[in-house]
């Protein structure tokens, strides 16, 4: 809506130079302003004149904007033009491109990294299948302490270490498991006072009890069967 009391009537009739006939805006200006300040019927048509000049010059700068090629060799038309966020005219072809080629560089690394994670869980299921074998088919552990050997040696026999860590026992199968322990122990190179110490006896026994070895290895095959398990 103009407002007529901020207007002239010289700018009133400009913003109705868009009406094709003169006349008809001389009439319009005249009926808001009155006849003695409405600009003549030449002015009337020098104005109607200045604006087909101005639609003349925007449609030539539209024609100018469309009428040419994008650097892409796309054509630079209204429906191939979008206008970038920092105004600049773009070819609507290209943007589309670069987004699919964007969009297809994601669909790769997404596939590339789904690959990976699936390699790695083959990887890693292989790996704790071949860690439960070998723990399936693994030998016992070898004892490292003496004690330890003693301990293992009196389970291999089916008893408690403190039958024959001390005590006065002396069914076969005691002596049997006490001569093997002593055996394992010499051969890792404890001396007898020391293999005496650890088993509560004096080291005759002890001396005693490895040179009647064959002895109980002939009548116990336990005392070979556990001499081969425990080194």
């Amino acid at each position: 809506m103009i407002d007529y009391e901020a207007t002239t009537p010289i700018s009133y009739a400009k913003a109705i130079a868009y009406l094709p006939d003169p006349s008809t805006i001389r009439a319009r200006v005249v009926q808001q302003f009155g006849a003695h300040r409405a600009p003549s019927l030449d002015q009337c048509r020098n104005l109607r004149a200045a604006y087909l000049e101005s639609r003349k010059s925007s449609q030539g700068r539209c024609q100018e904007r469309f009428g040419r090629n994008f650097k892409c060799s796309h054509p630079q038309t209204e429906e191939n033009t979008i206008i970038s966020i920092n105004g600049i005219d773009t070819c609507k072809t290209c943007a589309a491109l670069k987004r699919d080629v964007k969009q297809a560089e994601r669909n790769r690394a997404e596939y590339i990294m789904r690959a990976l994670r699936e390699k790695q869980a083959k990887l890693d299921k292989a790996r704790k299948q071949y860690e439960q074998a070998v723990a399936e088919n693994a030998e016992p552990s070898r004892p490292l302490f003496p004690r330890e050997v003693v301990a293992h040696v009196a389970r291999l026999f089916m008893m408690e270490p403190s039958d024959l860590l001390g005590g006065v026992k002396r069914h076969s199968r005691y002596i049997d498991a006490r001569a093997t322990a002593a055996k394992i122990l010499h051969n890792r190179g404890l001396s007898y006072p020391h293999i005496g110490r650890i088993m509560n006896r004096d080291h005759s026994t002890i001396i005693n009890l490895l040179t009647k070895l064959d002895v109980y290895k002939a009548r116990n095959p336990m005392v070979e069967h556990v001499l081969g398990i425990i080194t």
